[in-house]
């Protein structure tokens, strides 16, 4: 904007450089953190360059387009089948540790002389309980997410994934049936 307030004329010097800080900042992404982040980011660029069209017609590229983000999106799903599987192992393992250092406590606490159960032994016996409660909300986690939301998640990739003989995404081969009969009759237009 110019001093006035109002945006800066076409082919003024002020619109040509916020012309140019904007390309630069669309053509190189922020080189912030570590190198490893700065690859990681280098190479999600370049992996999303490979998903976007170059040009030509809709009939030429589209299909081949919607083709991968469709086998991308099927690889997404998967990733995420392989998270929430993941995740329950972490919740029923943290559960199990729980479990096994209350009953450790538990036992040491039994074998401790009467006349030393006092305040701290409530402290204790409390700190036992906890982690069985704790324990308990990290079984529930666990079963919901191994029953409840893993099955939809099988479910829908069932539904939108399933896959020919061939190992192919029937979706991705639909569509490009979908784009072939168009294509035939744009060509000979």
């Amino acid at each position: 904007m110019s001093a006035g307030g109002s945006p800066p004329r076409r082919g003024s010097a002020a619109s040509s450089i916020s012309r140019q800080t904007s390309d630069a900042a669309v053509a190189s992404p922020a080189r912030n953190g570590t190198p490893d982040e700065q690859a990681e980011q280098e190479k999600l660029l370049n992996k999303n360059a490979a998903v976007l069209p170059t040009g030509g017609t809709v009939w030429e590229e589209g299909h081949a387009l919607f083709g991968k983000r469709i086998n991308h999106s099927a690889t997404v799903h998967e990733d995420l089948i392989k998270l929430i599987t993941e995740r329950a192992e972490l919740e029923r393992h943290h559960t199990k540790d729980l479990l096994r250092f209350s009953r450790r406590w538990e036992e040491r606490l039994a074998a401790m002389p009467v006349h030393s159960q006092g305040t701290v032994y409530r402290s204790f016996k409390a700190i036992c309980e906890e982690a069985e409660r704790v324990a308990a909300c990290h079984a529930e986690v666990e079963s919901r997410l191994a029953s409840d939301l893993l099955t939809k998640v099988l479910r829908y990739r069932k539904r939108m994934y399933s896959r020919t003989m061939t190992g192919k995404l029937i979706a991705s081969r639909d569509a490009a049936k979908g784009f072939e009969d168009p294509r035939r009759r744009w060509a000979k237009v």
